[in-house]
């Protein structure tokens, strides 16, 4: 046997055990459509519905994109969380019910999709704003690197 050939001989029992170890660690199983909706209840519903804009951007990936009815683009995890702060500083949030009518999931990605109905308070003087009503809602989730859901598109009209 050659010196070149004993070489790479040695080196396939290392090379085996790395393969193995970095094709084993599999990601973790999807959330049930039951435990997606508590996820997106407990991290997108509740921080928004209670005006606590800080809690509510960390459900978003830092280049997510909200697409909110009658407003450009917010691209981004900073421009959604201005977003956010606008809300909580402007308006008081006095109904905010969300049904989700619909959760799929294909590997890393998933979706949820649904309806919601708002009554937006101005804070000033706590009349109504006019911006709250019933409408639809389709939220696009990606599965990050360290396993964690996160928004990616998030997407939201109301019924003319």
């Amino acid at each position: 046997m050659n010196r070149r050939h004993g070489r790479i001989s040695a080196a396939w029992p290392a090379l085996a055990i790395v393969l193995g170890l970095t094709g084993c660690a599999s990601a973790p199983p999807a959330p049930s459509e039951d435990e997606f909706k508590q996820m997106f209840a407990q991290r997108y519903v509740t921080p928004f519905a209670s005006g606590d804009a800080a809690a509510w951007v960390t459900a978003f990936a830092p280049d997510a994109v909200g697409l909110h009815d009658r407003r450009p683009a917010d691209v981004g995890q900073a421009a959604i969380a201005e977003f956010g702060k606008m809300v909580a500083t402007y308006l008081k949030i006095d109904r905010f019910d969300v049904t989700v009518e619909q959760v799929r999931v294909n590997g890393s990605w998933a979706y949820t999709r649904g309806s919601y109905t708002t009554r937006l308070l101005m804070r000033s003087d706590g009349k109504d704003s006019g911006l709250g009503g019933e409408g639809k809602f389709f939220i696009l989730w990606e599965r990050q690197a360290d396993g964690q859901w996160k928004i990616i598109v998030d997407m939201g009209n109301r019924k003319s």
